[in-house]
């Protein structure tokens, strides 16, 4: 079979290419604004943060045999400024024993909010604010490395690095912060 990549930018143009024949599959038009971040989700999913304060999530199938017809699988709203940066953690909580379960969508904001999302759904489940706290970058921390597959670090513009425990939900705040 051949193989696809995908990449976005300006104005909010999803682009994939076919890397065998050296040649742009198709050109769909993901946001209103530009797209900041580009992430490969499971399942032959594919997620775009953009400028226009939201994230989309595509099937790469669809984005490349039917780009004409093609819309979001889901819609993740709730962000009030442009989504900077995501990633996706494979279990979170939310303190009570009958929250949390499965992967999630872990966002940041120039908003100052990170968020999480139900991947399955697009609903948000919980956000938390930090004045001051422009998240820049989001990445995940592999399970096995210190503290595990439910912890998040997050960068932002006040250059504070803060670790958040999703597996104990975002409402109590970073689990650590140090002045980088």
């Amino acid at each position: 079979g051949t193989s696809h990549f995908a990449v976005a930018g300006g104005e909010g143009w999803l682009y994939t290419y076919d890397a065998e024949a050296m040649r742009m599959a198709s050109k769909v038009k993901a946001h209103k604004k530009s797209v900041n971040k580009l992430l490969e989700g499971p399942g032959g999913l594919l997620l775009t943060a953009s400028a226009d304060a939201s994230v989309r999530m595509w099937r790469q199938q669809t984005l490349r045999d039917e780009a004409e017809k093609t819309t979001p699988v889901h819609q993740f709203e709730g962000h009030l400024m442009s989504v900077s940066t995501m990633d996706i953690v494979d279990e979170w909580g939310g303190g009570e024993p009958s929250e949390g379960s499965g992967a999630a969508l872990f966002t940041g904001s120039r908003d100052c909010t990170v968020r999480l999302w139900d991947l399955n759904s697009g609903r948000s489940l919980q956000q938390h604010k930090i004045l001051r706290n422009v998240v820049t970058a989001v990445r995940r921390i592999p399970a096995g490395v210190g503290c595990g597959a439910g912890a998040v670090v997050q960068a932002s513009e006040d250059l504070q690095l803060r670790v958040w425990d999703v597996r104990a939900g975002l409402l109590k705040g970073p689990s650590m912060a140090v002045r980088a």
